[in-house]
């Protein structure tokens, strides 16, 4: 079977040059929504530290810029719990089109959290060698849905190794242009 593949960098830049190189050595020809796609990375782990060296804000010369008011908005929009579309589309007109019904988002990380967060935390605090502060995002019920907006990221995991607060997040999906960078901050 596929391996997966480690990039480690020091920072979220150096990992963004690097899949941006290996992408162009993986080209494809399958549809995703209706598009033609031209490169995709199977089976990858990124790993980054960004308490030493930041989440920069950096987008490749050849890709988009880095939408930083987007995604200090959508940041606040999941920490608040909502999946109402009334505020984050105000940042991202493009965030209409995952709607089903024009007024909330199926997929809103913030909404599906709910308090798993706070009780996360209170697994570390009260134990901070634990392996059960998990928060789940994907739910049971999405391979059934018939939706827009299904969430890319599917999991949390934050663990207390080495006095540091280490936060794996799997991921079924994730766009290098419009998503990666967004998720990273």
């Amino acid at each position: 079977g596929d391996k997966i593949m480690m990039i480690a960098q020091r920072s979220f830049a150096g990992i963004y040059d690097e899949l941006f190189n290996l992408l162009h050595q993986s080209p494809v020809d399958i549809e995703c929504r209706g598009k033609s796609m031209c490169y995709e990375l199977l089976n990858v782990q990124l790993k980054f530290n960004p308490i030493s060296y930041g989440i920069s804000i950096y987008s490749h010369p050849l890709t988009r810029g880095f939408p930083i008011k987007f995604a200090m908005a959508e940041l606040i929009w999941i920490l608040s719990g909502s999946n109402t579309l009334d505020f984050i589309e105000k940042y991202n007109k493009a965030m209409r089109q995952y709607s089903d019904n024009g007024f909330t988002l199926h997929g809103a990380y913030g909404y599906r959290l709910g308090n798993q967060i706070s009780e996360c935390i209170w697994k570390i605090l009260d134990d901070k060698h634990t392996r059960q502060a998990f928060a789940a995002i994907y739910d049971r019920d999405d391979i059934l849905s018939k939706t827009k907006d299904l969430p890319c990221n599917t999991s949390l995991q934050f663990m207390i190794r080495g006095d540091k607060l280490i936060l794996t997040v799997n991921s079924r999906s994730s766009d290098f242009i419009t998503g990666l960078p967004i998720d990273a901050f």
